[in-house]
This record gives structure tokens, sequence and C-alpha cells, in this order.
């Protein structure tokens, strides 16, 4: 069963495209099977993988989702297009702005395009949507199919301005449509640590957000090798492999462990789940291993995510090793998520 990330922030320039693109190509490189969905009627996505011009290619997302809204029988792998860096993408165009008028009138309008990606899921390991600037009717499409969202930010005071209401949105949609979305973290992008301006965004953000949705520690530095290889058509590694910006799509978002702890939540869940959370964190001080805890709520035995790289995950003790592969339905649930 794969796991659907959605990339999302109304505020545009934020970096989503290159995140995803990246992301995705990052993970197939790793031996994932990705597919990549272009939900942007810009295309922006489709043009950064090299399709130059998107009004030319004739089946896209709002094809199919055109085929569920009218229910008619159709190809889920239809439009797919297979990128030469091990990645499936399926492509968007200007279609896609004429189709928020068609869903206006239809029945379930926000669940379309869970219909769709439902079909998919077990044939790929990942699937990560590039959602358009703007809390439109196909962006909420896409909060509901996804399971995990990533917020790109940039280190920048209107693009931090726009979060609160991107944030109740995810609210609204957690509460009424999609009951297990979860926000995997705020990404801090084009960020440029020269200057105080950049330090003290990220100080703000950390500040407001850190204790409630999560900052990841690794931020995407600022250069200019990114929007170049996005004009080339070509993903990062293979335009500049040796560029800082390549090393952080290669060694973070590839190589993620997530444990996350059960907390108070779930049926058989117990209260002292935080504990060996708290024993394998020890475990990462002891053998040195970098870790980062986003804890869920205000109360640490509430529950959290320990993240740590999975190239260190040697170095941790058999014990707990252990523990991060046993699966006891009272206990922590243990997921690669990269």
């Amino acid at each position: 069963m794969s796991k659907v990330y959605c990339c999302c922030n109304q505020k545009g320039g934020t970096n989503k495209t290159t995140v995803v693109a990246n992301l995705g190509i990052g993970l197939a490189r790793a031996g994932e099977k990705v597919l990549l969905m272009d939900c942007d009627p810009q295309g922006s996505l489709t043009a950064s993988l090299g399709y130059q011009n998107p009004d030319e290619i004739s089946t896209t997302i709002a094809t199919i989702m055109t085929h569920i809204i009218n229910e008619e029988d159709f190809d889920p792998h239809e439009g797919i297009l297979h990128h030469e860096e091990g990645v499936d993408l399926l492509p968007a165009n200007i279609e896609l702005s004429g189709l928020e008028v068609l869903l206006g009138n239809t029945m379930s309008r926000e669940m379309i395009l869970k219909e769709y990606i439902d079909h998919l899921r077990s044939e790929y390991t990942y699937i990560l949507i590039d959602c358009m600037p703007s809390l439109g009717i196909t962006t909420i499409n896409a909060l509901v199919a996804a399971d995990r969202i990533l917020i790109p930010v940039q280190a920048a005071y209107l693009p931090v301005k726009g979060l609160q209401q991107l944030l109740k949105t995810i609210t609204v949609v957690k509460k009424r449509l999609n009951k297990t979305l979860q926000i995997e973290g705020i990404l801090l992008t084009m960020v440029d640590f020269r200057t105080n301006y950049a330090k003290d965004i990220t100080q703000m953000l950390r500040d407001s957000y850190g204790k409630t949705i999560g900052i990841m520690d690794t931020c995407i530095p600022f250069s200019v090798r990114a929007p170049e290889a996005s004009a080339a058509g070509i993903s990062i590694y293979k335009y500049d492999p040796n560029c800082k910006v390549a090393k952080f799509y290669r060694e973070y978002p590839c190589q993620i462990e997530e444990v996350t702890c059960g907390g108070e939540s779930g049926p058989d869940a117990r209260l002292c789940d935080y504990e060996w959370v708290m024993e394998l964190m020890l475990e990462c001080v002891q053998y040195g291993v970098p870790f980062h805890f986003m804890q869920t709520g205000t109360n640490f035995k509430k529950g959290g995510q320990l993240y740590f790289i999975k190239d260190h995950r040697d170095q941790i003790s058999q014990a707990a090793k252990a523990r991060i592969d046993y699966r006891p339905a009272s206990s922590v649930k243990a997921e690669k998520t990269g």
C-alpha cells in the first residue's frame, strides 16, 4: 500500500514543484516505485520534468477526473508518462482550470481524486501530489486523497504570513473529509543563512509552529542550480549532483526513518508507549546517531514522531532494532518513510 504525500501551499514560489520533482526522483533512485501527480493547471511539474509544452498533451489529470465525474469506464494507467529518471508522471495542463467549474456541480466533488488514487495505491510505494498555488476545489481533492501533507515555505515574510489560512483549511478537511490526514511538517526552502533576515524568519517560524506542527530540522538552501535544473527539464541529481541542494535531496528526504509513538490514541494504545521511544532516543545519544523528536501534542506522553537517518541504523543496538521492527497492536507502529 502506497503512501500519498501532498505538497501544498497556497502561496506561489515556495518550491513546491521543485520539492516534488527532486524528492520523487530521489526516492526512485533509492529503489522505490514513485508516481508524481501534477495538480496545477500551469503544468509546472510537467514542464520541469522535460515536457515543455504541457498544453499539447492530450491525456492529463483533467481527462481522468472527467471520466470519474461522468462515471465513464477508464484505464487507471491512461495518460501516465514514464520519465527517464525512473518516476511515473500524470501530467496537467490548462484544462484543469476548467475542471474546477465542472466540479462545482458534482456530487461528492471533494472525493474525485481520491477515487482515482485508490485504483493505483497497490502499484506504487509513494504517490506525490504537486498542488496549485490556491485553496480551490482541486487542492481540496488533493488534501482528501493524501495521507500526509508537506508544507514548503520560503524563508520570507509573505509566505509565512499565508500559513494561517492554509492550516485552517487543513483542519477543516481533517475534521470533515479525511480524519487520518497528518501534517508531515513545514519544510523551509530557499534559505540563505548568510542574511539575518532569513535567520529571523526561520526563528519566527520555529517559535510559532515548532511545538504544534513541527519544523523540519534540515532546510533546503538557496541555490540558483535548482531553478536552472527545472528549466533544463531534469532533476538536480542529473544537472549538478554535487551542489548543496542535490546533497539535501540525496541525504535527507530519501533516508528518513520515522517511528511513531502511539500515545493515547487507538483502542489498544497505552500511555506508556512513549517509554521505549525514550529508550531509543537514549540509544541514539549513546551511539552518536543524529535524531529529531517531533511531539504530537502538548504532552510528550501523547506521542510523536522520532526521526533518524537510516544509514546510521546499524550503529543502534540490537535491542533497539528489535523494538523498531516489532509491531504489537498495542505498541508502537514503525514505518519507513524513505
